[in-house]
């Protein structure tokens, strides 16, 4: 019962966190639309993230070390670097195997897609903000928060994973399920799906060893780097 409140909970605070930037593009989106390219995600991601450093600093009386927040100590940069693109690679490969089988089952399927956004729009949009704001709420908030009611872990190749680590990363994968309200089909789910998941659960993983969310942010950030890469070979893969 611990375990599903916990779980619960850490849904709740998803969509507390999530539904004042969802409502102000909702109510001023034609005005957005009008702004330059860069005031909509920055209000959007902006509102995400002021609420989950209100949420740490309101109920959890600003104990902001607690939830990443701190630059001292073995970071493990480095690692999370070089764990970036085998990972991102091995995502791709077991999502695109799924995509197959999915093809083979039942045909076809639409994607979203994704427009064809600039150099300097992907740094700031995807390799900045995303990486940075998801990483604040899911690593920060939510997989903190779970690791108060799951103390327990499992090991993969030697590697200690945290079973908080891994409802975060279920729970991030899940979140872009979303992108199916805006035409994605099975087949380019499964992968985002699969990839954001082992995204997730190394993210997860470099926080919960390093102590600090700066490891994980670095990995996210080169996960979207290389997810552009691959939009520039193959559009529409990722």
């Amino acid at each position: 019962m611990r375990v599903i409140t916990g779980v619960l909970v850490a849904v709740f605070l998803l969509i507390l966190v999530d539904l004042p930037g969802r409502g102000i593009v909702a109510v001023f989106g034609s005005s957005l639309g009008l702004a330059p390219w860069w005031l909509k995600p920055v209000v959007r991601q902006g509102a995400e993230l002021l609420m989950a450093l209100l949420a740490i600093a309101v109920v959890w009386k600003g104990d902001f070390r607690r939830f990443g927040f701190r630059v001292s100590g073995n970071l493990k940069i480095r690692k999370s670097a070089l764990a970036s693109l085998p990972l991102f690679v091995f995502g791709i490969l077991v999502g695109g195997l799924i995509a197959s089988l999915i093809t083979i089952l039942v045909g076809s399927t639409p994607s979203y897609d994704f427009g064809s956004p600039n150099l300097l729009q992907q740094i700031v949009k995807i390799w900045l903000l995303a990486s940075i704001t998801e990483e604040i709420v899911f690593r920060g908030l939510i997989q903190t928060y779970l690791s108060s009611r799951l103390s327990s872990s499992f090991s993969i190749f030697r590697i200690q994973i945290t079973h908080a680590a891994l409802v975060a990363a279920v729970l991030f994968s899940l979140a872009h399920l979303v992108l199916l309200t805006r035409g994605a089909g099975a087949t380019q789910m499964a992968v985002i799906v699969v990839s954001t998941f082992i995204l997730g659960v190394a993210a997860g993983y470099f926080r919960e060893s390093s102590g600090s969310l700066v490891p994980a942010i670095i990995i996210h950030m080169l996960f979207n780097v290389w997810g552009s890469g691959l939009q520039l070979i193959v559009p529409g893969a990722a």
